[in-house]
């Protein structure tokens, strides 16, 4: 594959035990992953969003080391991700993405304490908007925030994956 410019984005399909997940990465890393209950019409709003269409190529081979490091999330081998992200949004939004990042594992954290890790403590509903606009779902834990009741709260992806992803990590009990 040719070198390419770090607005060309390459994005595949693959098997999640959900269903099926999209990956779509750059040069310089992954930006957008949606999983099952996102369709691919909403994988392709996002990218056109993001992109210009003649950047936007399907191509499996750039995004192989996000699949791996998923099937062994999947598989129960891999609780951190390592792979590097082109995260494209509001540098608010970043901040509450970059403290997703710093929630391991098997833990949960409310919106409001996010909030306040992000430097505003009352904008928990102005956090929970980024929240709801992570494009890289999973890698970047989203998932692991609860309602200040500890419910669970609205997901992108469905709150019932949202239940099995908390429940594969040991978060959720029920």
């Amino acid at each position: 594959m040719p070198a390419s410019p770090p607005d060309t984005v390459y994005w595949t399909p693959f098997t999640t035990p959900l269903g099926t997940a999209y990956a779509a990465s750059t040069r310089n890393g992954l930006c957008c992953l949606m999983l099952p209950d996102e369709t691919e019409a909403h994988f392709t709003v996002w990218l056109h969003n993001h992109f210009d269409a003649e950047n936007i190529h399907p191509h499996p081979e750039p995004n192989l080391d996000v699949i791996e490091q998923l099937d062994a999330y999947w598989k129960g081998t891999r609780t951190r991700f390592e792979l590097r992200l082109d995260l494209r949004g509001t540098p608010f939004q970043r901040a509450v993405w970059d403290r997703l990042l710093h929630i391991p594992f098997g833990k949960t954290e409310t919106y409001s304490v996010l909030a306040e890790a992000a430097g505003a403590p009352q904008g928990y509903q102005a956090a929970g908007a980024a929240v709801g606009q992570n494009p890289v779902r999973l890698v970047v834990p989203c998932h692991r925030v609860l309602g200040s009741d500890g419910g669970l709260t609205g997901f992108a992806s469905g709150v019932r994956t949202k239940q099995w992803l908390l429940r594969h990590e040991g978060a959720l009990l029920l």
